[in-house]
């Protein structure tokens, strides 16, 4: 395996994540039909997929991650 291939893997894993994000954000945001609770809402579960994606990315590439 070249030096490149983990990079271009992480790259394309981070611009998959992305989108998911983002759809999952506007979702939370719609929820409330983008009244006054949607910002907080989208805010919270926003901040809740990127715990969860850090603990991803901690199992996948712990191990590399730690110095």
């Amino acid at each position: 395996m070249t030096p490149e291939k983990p990079v271009a893997e992480f790259d394309h894993l981070e611009q998959l994540w992305q989108s998911y994000s983002d759809v999952t954000s506007k979702a939370a945001f719609h929820e409330f039909n983008g009244g006054t609770g949607g910002l907080g809402f989208e805010t919270q579960c926003h901040l809740l997929l990127v715990r969860s994606h850090m603990l991803e990315l901690n199992t996948v590439y712990g191990m590399l991650l730690r110095l």
